[in-house]
């Protein structure tokens, strides 16, 4: 033996968030007296912050090496989210086919929406679309960024040479 070629590769496990509501009564007695149930210590936050799951997946999906098991289940996260929606049949700014999932903004600015290609779980584009508190008659895009190759470079502002699918 002359030596060998060791290869890696990175495989992310699926996402699969478990959101639990707890809900602390009040009560007012004939006193007048209001007093409120203890929440659990893990119970921090006032309201789940849904858009920040939905930049999470994003960021993941756009800035990161996610494999087509991982790419896949971080969709069928953003798809379950509370107000997002899905339309199977959109062509991005390049003509191709894919699937939508919509989510609209906390700030109520704006939906931000993911073109997936539903063959090979690449993300074809994302959008911002406006909605009735933008300034912009509802529907207009704001923004969109399309991706058409992805793969490892060697050189900043070089093009991909070869897909994350092959």
């Amino acid at each position: 033996m002359v030596g060998e070629v060791v290869r890696q590769v990175i495989d992310l496990p699926p996402v699969r968030p478990t959101v639990t509501d707890h809900v602390a009564y009040r009560c007012r007695c004939e006193c007048g007296t209001v007093t409120v149930a203890d929440l659990p210590p893990e119970a921090k936050a006032p309201v789940i912050a849904n858009e920040l799951v939905f930049d999470k997946i994003l960021a993941v999906l756009t800035e990161g090496p996610a494999s087509p098991a991982l790419r896949s289940a971080l969709y069928d996260v953003a798809a379950e989210l509370p107000g997002a929606t899905l339309d199977g049949h959109v062509t991005d700014s390049l003509g191709r086919s894919g699937t939508a999932v919509e989510y609209p903004s906390i700030a109520d600015s704006d939906e931000i929406r993911l073109l997936i290609d539903p063959t090979t779980g690449q993300l074809l584009e994302e959008q911002g679309i406006a909605n009735r508190n933008s300034g912009v008659p509802v529907g207009t895009i704001i923004y969109q960024t399309t991706y058409v190759r992805e793969g490892p470079t060697h050189q900043v502002g070089a093009l991909p040479t070869t897909t994350a699918a092959g």
